[in-house]
């Protein structure tokens, strides 16, 4: 990728990847060595109206560096919800039992598929 200039076959296929409206944004050595410096990790973007970060993290957790891209977006301010807590008196715990007995499971037995089943038993747990 870095010899596109000098090389045919690496060119053609850059410029393949412009011609579908696609860029680069990985363009430094991911993987470094005595005697080389490559370009073998890619990442591609086609979304050219946002602002990105790209960028090489350098690590010797393998023979190569790790990448990243990072769109910059407006995010919407959430507000924030209050927790939920869960008291465990004996008085709640009495409750909560008295609940579970009340409760008719039977009717899960019949479920065929396995997540269905258990899906339909966390709904009516909790």
């Amino acid at each position: 990728m870095l010899k596109s200039q000098s090389h045919t076959k690496t060119n053609d296929y850059l410029e393949d990847i412009f011609q579908h409206g696609f860029l680069t944004v990985i363009s430094k050595p991911t993987r470094i060595c005595a005697s080389a410096a490559t370009l073998i990790d890619h990442i591609y973007t086609n979304n050219v109206t946002s602002v990105g970060i790209s960028g090489i993290i350098i690590t010797d957790l393998a023979d190569h560096f790790g990448t990243f891209y990072i769109i910059q977006g407006k995010h919407k301010h959430k507000e924030t919800q209050q927790a939920k807590i869960r008291i465990f008196s004996e008085n709640n715990i009495a409750k909560f039992q008295i609940l579970l007995d009340q409760t008719d499971f039977s009717h899960i037995l019949l479920i065929k598929y396995p997540n269905n089943v258990y899906n339909k038993f966390i709904k009516l747990y909790s």
